[in-house]
């Protein structure tokens, strides 16, 4: 089974933009490059903690914002993840 993760498809971005290698961000992550691979790919997806970390280790934060209680309709839109 294939994942579609748009905020982790972002992250890639992200990393690729900095010229930074898989290898490296799982380093400074505190992963296996194997693992932020398969995540990139799309074929596992990371906890909450582990995305949190990746883009920490990228100079990002993972923002969460609260909805109205009226709107809990799902969205289509990516959640941001906020960068340096």
């Amino acid at each position: 089974m294939k994942f579609d993760m748009p905020m982790m498809r972002e992250l890639r971005e992200a990393r690729l933009r900095q010229g930074i290698s898989q290898f490296a961000l799982a380093n400074k992550a505190g992963y296996h490059s194997n693992e932020v691979n398969r995540w990139e790919r799309g074929h596992n997806q990371p906890s909450l903690t582990s995305f949190v970390n990746l883009a920490k280790a990228l100079g990002y934060r993972v923002k969460l914002e609260k909805i109205d209680a009226e709107d809990t309709r799902p969205t289509r839109q990516p959640a941001t993840v906020e960068g340096s």
